[in-house]
C-alpha cells in the first residue's frame, strides 16, 4: 500500500535498501520490478543505485546467499556477560 511505498522510499533516500524486488509476473500482476525501479528514481535513486539494487545486489545474494542473521541484543549481552565473567579471577565472582 501507500504506506509500504513511502516506507520503501525512505529507505532508498537513506541508501539502506539492498534490493529492490518483484514476486510479479507480467500479465498476471499490475506491479513487476521496473515499477520498482521507477519508483527509486521518483525516490532519488541515482541511475547506479537502481542497478545495484535491482541487479548487482540481488545476483550476490543468489550467488552467495543470505549471511546469518546477527544475535538478538539479548543474546549477545548474556553471551558478552558469561565471556567477562569466564574472565573474571575467581574470588571476584559471584556464586
Amino acid at each position: 500500500g501507500e504506506e509500504a511505498g513511502r516506507a520503501a522510499a525512505r529507505l532508498v533516500r537513506a541508501g539502506l535498501a539492498y534490493v529492490i524486488a518483484s514476486d510479479g509476473h507480467p500479465g498476471s500482476r499490475e506491479h513487476t520490478l521496473a515499477d520498482g525501479a521507477a519508483a527509486a528514481a521518483r525516490s532519488g535513486a541515482s541511475r547506479t543505485q537502481i542497478l545495484q539494487l535491482t541487479e548487482a545486489n540481488p545476483r550476490f545474494l543468489l550467488q552467495h546467499g543470505l549471511p546469518c542473521p546477527a544475535p538478538r541484543r539479548a543474546v549477545a549481552i548474556a553471551r558478552a556477560r558469561d565471556a567477562a565473567r569466564r574472565l573474571r579471577p575467581r574470588e571476584l565472582r559471584s556464586s
